[in-house]
């Protein structure tokens, strides 16, 4: 039987990889078992769109002050260049995401955002998810949190799961940021990254084959 400490250190990975996905399982079983009824909030939302969209019905541009969870300060401002979305972009994007260009994002995936649980934790590497919501990216983006932790942060040294419950909140950003640089990088085949910006420009006009939701309308990419 060989050995070998590449050998060995290759059984740790997989074993290691192995637990991760059980106790992903198990995670993502808890949070749905967590998981409480929004409507009543969720219906506040809606009521406060419906009237901000019939006021805006008098004016040509959409209300510039509807951003949603979007906090104020994060809009960018328009003049910092980028290629702003198109009309044909944005119901591209619509159907990858929802299949449709009328489903719009909903209260929960307004309200969506990275947050991971305590650190020096069991589970301080994971990522707390809402019920419904942008789940499934946020799931995506958890792997790579998982594989830069467990194959990148310490290349030459032999990492175990228990490790992953003694970040800090600094060693739980930086894993975040990796993560979502690598997805970025990956998506652009290794040769460009983009990123979206949401400013206070709004870069197309309303079609009866688009449903706006004030916020899609207001992306640069850069």
């Amino acid at each position: 039987m060989d050995s070998s400490p590449q050998v060995q250190q290759v059984k740790k990975w997989v074993d290691s990889k192995l637990s991760y996905i059980e106790i992903l399982q198990e995670e993502i079983k808890k949070s749905q078992l967590k998981c409480q009824d929004h409507k009543s909030d969720e219906d506040k939302e809606e009521a406060a769109v419906a009237a901000q969209t019939t006021s805006s019905l008098k004016q040509d541009r959409f209300p510039p002050n509807i951003l949603y969870s979007i906090p104020k300060a994060l809009t960018a401002a328009s003049n910092l260049g980028g290629q702003p979305i198109s009309l044909e972009m944005a119901m591209g994007l619509r159907r990858m995401l929802f299949g449709s260009t009328f489903h719009i994002f909903s209260y929960e995936w307004k309200r969506s955002y990275f947050r991971f649980r305590e650190p020096y934790a069991d589970l301080a590497y994971a990522l707390e998810t809402d019920k419904g919501g942008a789940t499934a990216i946020q799931m995506a983006v958890q792997v790579n949190i998982i594989k830069y932790l467990l194959f990148v942060r310490h290349k030459e040294e032999n990492v175990y799961l228990q490790s992953l419950s003694e970040l800090s909140q600094k060693e739980q950003d930086e894993a975040l940021a990796a993560a979502l640089a690598d997805i970025l990088w990956t998506a652009g085949e290794r040769q460009k990254a983009t990123i979206c910006l949401v400013t206070s420009d709004t870069y197309f006009n309303p079609s009866i084959d688009y449903k706006v939701d004030y916020f899609t309308e207001r992306v640069s990419m850069k």
